[in-house]
Parts: structure tokens; sequence; C-alpha cells
């Protein structure tokens, strides 16, 4: 993680720490409307957080490196373990054996703050 813009890391670290304690309200505080459009939104991606039984940060890279846009996307290679219950609301929602890799893209909200504006298995 060395080189890479510490209030990305932060931000990247902030977003995963509140999935991994289960503070699925502060996770999404972090998701951009358009991620989060309405109520039913916010309920799917809170119960996709639920479903997570822990989850920490192996290593965040850059997924285009020389990108310099106020928007920046990283790769992230993840520990993460999900319930196992074949009933559980999304099991196994793209997650797999570890490591788990998801690509972040981060752009500056209108507050200073960055707001996660896609999440996904691919980039």
């Amino acid at each position: 993680m060395h080189g890479l813009p510490a209030e990305h890391v932060e931000a990247i670290q902030r977003f995963i720490g509140a999935i991994n304690e289960g503070r699925s309200t502060d996770a999404i505080a972090m998701l951009s409307a358009d991620l989060v459009p309405d109520a039913a939104a916010k309920r799917d991606w809170s119960r996709q957080f639920s479903e997570i039984k822990s989850i920490h940060i192996l290593a965040i890279e850059p997924s285009v490196p020389a990108a310099t846009a106020p928007c920046r996307q990283y790769k992230l290679k993840l520990e993460a373990h999900v319930a196992a219950d074949p009933t559980a609301a999304i099991p196994f929602y793209g997650w797999e054996d570890n490591p788990n890799y998801r690509w972040i893209r981060l752009c500056p909200a209108a507050t200073g703050a960055w707001t996660i504006t896609s999440l996904g298995t691919g980039p």
C-alpha cells in the first residue's frame, strides 16, 4: 500500500472496516447515490454486507496505475468469510475461497470525503 494516496487507503480501510465490524449503515453511507438510489437498494446492500462474517484487506493496488483523474480505481485483495447458510439472503454473492478480489472506484464528494462509485468483481 506504499505509494498510494493516504486518503484513498484510509477511505478503503474505513469502508472494509465498517463491513467487518457489522456497521453496514456506515459502509452504505460511503456508497454513491448511483449505487444506493433508493430504499430497496439500501436494503440489498445491507443484506449483502450482513452476510459477511469477517473481511480483511490483504493488498490494495491501483487498477490503472497511471490514472490521475479525480476518480481512482483500485484492486483489492481480500480475505473474507461469508455465511455458508444456503438460506441466507445472498449466499455466496460472488465470494470464492480466499483470496477474493474486488475493484473499487473512489471519487471526491462535494463534502471533501471520498465516495465509492463502483464496487465489483471486475474492473
